[in-house]
């Protein structure tokens, strides 16, 4: 658990206020989740889905196993539901943990980043997405698609110094309304 919350530049720390304390809130909610999907065909028909996250958890701090004699003795492990593992092995997107790490404190940033680590290598021609399309997929903590877009911008500055073009990272274009994504390399 250390090592992970490391990777993710992580201090821990108990307490009300605490990291862990907010990690275990941002870990149980997750894994107790129910996700609805949906995948839109070319030909215009869609497919949709449910599916739970994980069947079955022990996590080291769950209350029941709170006597410090029996914490050491038990291992917490997560148990992925079959039908999420497979969506994940299908679709599977490679991230960067050191990029996580970078953007880690800001969830724009990792959206942006996760959503252009998918799009951009199936990409075969240059893509424009509308800045109030975006907003409607990342923004809704933003009631104003300009201040959403002004981030925006900030953000794929620091995702593009990140992984710059002669990393085979594709070139990113803005015009009036709209983000260009251009094919990588």
């Amino acid at each position: 658990f250390k090592d992970f919350a490391d990777k993710l530049n992580i201090t821990l720390s108990g307490g009300k206020t605490g990291s862990i304390r907010r990690l275990k809130d941002q870990m149980s909610r997750l894994f107790e989740s129910i996700i609805n999907y949906e995948y839109i065909n070319m030909d215009g028909t869609s497919q949709k889905y449910s599916t739970i996250l994980a069947e079955e958890q022990c996590l080291w701090w769950d209350s029941k196993y709170s006597n410090i004699e029996t914490k050491s003795l038990l291992e917490t492990y997560i148990v992925l539901s079959p039908n999420f593992f497979n969506q994940l092995m299908q679709y599977r997107i490679p991230l960067d943990m050191r990029v996580i790490k970078e953007l880690g404190d800001s969830s724009l940033a990792l959206d942006l980043y996760m959503f252009l680590s998918y799009k951009i290598p199936k990409l075969k021609e240059p893509l424009t997405i509308k800045w109030v399309d975006l907003h409607a997929q990342f923004g809704s903590s933003y009631h104003l698609v300009k201040l959403f877009t002004q981030d925006c911008k900030r953000h794929l500055r620091k995702i593009h110094c990140i992984f710059p073009e002669d990393y085979g990272y594709a070139k990113i274009e803005y015009k009036r309304g709209a983000l260009i994504l251009y094919p990588s390399k």
